[in-house]
């Protein structure tokens, strides 16, 4: 399968290396255009291509991998998504430096306004990672909770991507509580 990718940060790199292990194609996009994306795809290898956001929105598959005040702008404009799924991992923050600060998204829900940028597209909004630079598989990561009655389609669609890898129960260290005195 060919798996596009809106975004080539670092949350697009770390699941397209997971779908390129599990014997996949992606395509990255940048709104830098392709060009600008030459060492990202020497590092991913030649499983990994790059294109405009125009033809990346073409595919099956998208993952949609840019800051949140990036969607309007990225999404705007492409043309209907006619059923194609789009996987969201955003994260609805205006600002993440000094500290995080949430979007105002009034009475929705982030994947409400994401689909709301993506016509007819079957939406589905993916865990959140904590660390990157985790063993995550994209079968984790998609069809979380998708907006359409086709859920069982989808995710069917999702476990042929990637083997979902057994979830740990033991918390990070960052993570770990402190004992009580």
């Amino acid at each position: 399968m060919k798996i596009g990718f809106i975004g080539a940060g670092a949350v697009a790199q770390s699941i397209a290396r997971s779908a390129i292990q599990a014997g996949h194609e992606v395509v990255l996009s940048a709104r830098r255009g392709p060009q600008a994306l030459g060492d990202i795809m020497a590092a991913l290898g030649p499983n990994a291509s790059a294109d405009t956001v125009q033809e990346v929105a073409g595919l099956d598959l998208v993952v949609l991998a840019i800051p949140w005040l990036q969607v309007p702008s990225a999404l705007d404009g492409l043309p209907n998504w006619a059923g194609r799924i789009l996987v969201d991992t955003t994260n609805p923050f205006t600002q993440y430096e000094p500290r995080l600060i949430l979007a105002d998204l009034g009475d929705k829900g982030a994947s409400e306004i994401v689909a709301a940028h993506a016509p007819a597209a079957t939406t589905g909004s993916s865990h959140r990672i904590n660390g990157l630079g985790t063993k995550a598989r994209l079968g984790e990561l998609i069809c979380t909770r998708l907006k359409r009655e086709d859920l069982q389609n989808s995710c069917r669609c999702s476990a042929r991507i990637a083997q979902p890898m057994p979830m740990s129960t033991t918390p990070p260290a960052s993570s770990a509580r402190r004992p009580t005195t």
